[in-house]
């Protein structure tokens, strides 16, 4: 019989047993899983913050594009055409500021301009109240985000660059669908 054919011989273990080997892996995994947690825990929170902030921001500053290319760009498309204009000032929503500002609070006051971004939308609601209950008028509030825009980006309160990428696209949707009529 060759060395091939003959069953294997297994050197006998004399150190520890298998039960011991068990436990001592058992125990030192759940060590590391704890240290690991305990050490982790403050960096995955942290993360998080941060993910959910950067989200947050790019998603307010795209509605805030949208309110405003809704109202001011294609406004003046229309020539401010009061029932085209009733609609969109009726229809102005910051359903998504309000969403962030409520449910993860802590991540929006990661956003730097977060209090400017919070004035934009109470003045979006102002704006949209004041229309409702013919306190402005339609060249009034086209004139207000124009002005109100203009003032945020020009003294950097607002991220200048981002809200017009956001409104880069809506213009570019926009031609899509033009070229699709």
């Amino acid at each position: 019989m060759s060395q091939l054919d003959s069953p294997p011989k297994l050197p006998h273990n004399h150190g520890m047993s298998d039960l011991t080997k068990i436990l001592l892996s058992a125990a030192t995994g759940w060590a590391l899983g704890l240290i690991s947690g305990i050490l982790l825990e403050p960096f995955k929170a942290w993360y998080v913050r941060q993910f959910t902030a950067k989200r947050a921001r790019k998603d307010i500053y795209k509605e805030f594009a949208d309110v405003y290319f809704r109202i001011v760009v294609l406004g003046k498309q229309w020539e401010l055409n009061p029932s085209y204009m009733k609609l969109n000032i009726e229809e102005m929503r910051t359903e998504v500021f309000d969403f962030y500002y409520e449910q993860h609070r802590d991540a929006v006051y990661k956003i730097p301009e977060w209090k400017h971004l919070q004035g934009f939308s109470e003045s979006i609601k102002e704006k949209m109240m004041e229309f409702k209950n013919n306190n402005a008028s339609i060249a009034e509030i086209v004139d207000g985000f124009e002005q109100e825009i203009a003032l945020l980006t020009r003294f950097k309160m607002f991220d200048s660059k981002l809200f017009n990428n956001q409104l880069q696209k809506l213009r570019a949707r926009q031609k899509a669908s033009e070229l699709t009529l």
